[in-house]
């Protein structure tokens, strides 16, 4: 049942007209018209009048898609009072939710415009719900991934969702919000308890003052408040993340302990070096030294070897061996002759000691060798 239908006048004009006006112009005016849905234009309407309980509402033609259909369509939407289609049109004007329900809080931003008595196909059934938005993001975020950007809102007021609407909704991931109405609010914002005519302005005027209401909380509980896969997939990989950030931070505890008990040790390791350099220098000194004392003794060697020699260059034995064998005289001559060249280019031509010396030396052992092959 509806309360407000549209009326189409042939110079195209559309206007909105309640029940009871539609009954009073129908039965005092003689007027007749052709009602329509207000959310379905093409969806025609009959006025119905009860005279025991002096109400007048809409309903659906008989053979229409929304008409009563308990078997297939257990949620047909055709009950609505004032007050009820006055909450839907101001609820489908909000660009921002803020959905209470008992502790938890969520506010969700709307996309695009809202559809009001969007219908459901769902588990072999057709479903409506009062208010259908499209979400842009919602705080905590989480909840646009659990619910595919997307939320229905059904609002109560005589009589409360069935639950196998909601559990068809819960199971295709719609999440589906139930909206109170205080008592005192429906009364402030009703129009049939006049059992009269009202105009446009008036309903105009009741919706403005119930959107605002809206803007600031909407008070009521969840029937549907489902997981999307993607929701749970990306719950899975967050729960892996913050093990991981777990674990690195007990990684970097370590580490900044570990830093602590090694800085002292760099500060003691610095301490080292700088004593260890002046024994680097004093090592190079000695060094040097001992390359000098080196020389020196390779100096001294030279000399006792020359002197060892007897001025010759040559040891005692070796000089024994040139007159042991017999040669003759002219021979020992030779070699006396080229040991002098020798010593000569030795110690030089002007060294005239070292010549003499030489001579000496040579005559000496040539009388000695003489006197051998005599004795002989």
């Amino acid at each position: 049942m509806k309360t407000l239908a549209i009326v189409k006048k042939a110079d195209g004009e559309v206007r909105r007209i309640s029940a009871f006006q539609a009954y009073r112009e129908e039965r005092f005016q003689g007027k007749r018209h052709v009602y329509f849905s207000i959310y379905y234009p093409d969806e025609e309407m009959t006025l119905v009048y009860l005279k025991n309980t002096k109400t007048a509402f809409f309903r659906y033609k008989k053979g229409s898609n929304f008409a009563v259909s308990k078997n297939n369509s257990p949620d047909n939407g055709e009950g609505e009072s004032s007050i009820h289609y006055i909450a839907k049109e101001a609820l489908s004007r909000l660009t921002k939710l803020t959905l209470v329900s008992g502790q938890t809080t969520i506010t969700a931003f709307v996309s695009g415009k809202a559809t009001v008595e969007k219908r459901f196909d769902l588990e072999n059934k057709t479903y409506s719900a009062d208010v259908y938005f499209n979400l842009e993001r919602t705080e905590p975020k989480e909840y646009r991934y659990r619910w595919y950007d997307q939320i229905a809102l059904e609002i109560c007021i005589t009589h409360k969702v069935e639950l196998e609407k909601a559990a068809d909704f819960e199971k295709n991931i719609i999440p589906l919000f139930e909206v109170t109405l205080p008592k005192k609010t429906c009364e402030k914002f009703d129009l049939d308890k006049a059992k009269s005519e009202y105009s446009d302005n008036e309903i105009e005027s009741r919706i403005v003052n119930m959107q605002k209401m809206f803007e600031k909380q909407i008070f009521g509980c969840f029937l549907s408040n489902p997981f999307s896969m993607e929701y749970l997939e990306m719950q899975r990989y967050k729960s892996e993340i913050d093990k991981f950030k777990s674990k690195r931070d007990e990684i970097y505890d370590i580490v900044k302990n570990l830093e602590q008990i090694v800085e002292p040790l760099g500060i003691r390791v610095a301490d080292i070096a700088q004593r260890v350099e002046p024994l680097d220098v004093k090592t190079i000194d000695i060094t040097q030294r001992i390359e000098s004392l080196d020389a020196k003794v390779a100096d001294i060697e030279q000399r006792a070897e020359y002197l060892s020699t007897g001025g010759t260059g040559l040891c005692q034995g070796q000089e024994n061996l040139l007159f042991e064998n017999d040669h003759s005289i002219l021979d020992q001559e030779k070699l006396f002759k080229t040991k002098c060249s020798c010593t000569e280019l030795q110690y030089g031509e002007n060294t005239s000691v070292g010549k003499k010396d030489t001579k000496r030396g040579v005559l000496v052992r040539l009388s000695n060798w003489i006197k051998r092959v005599l004795e002989k």
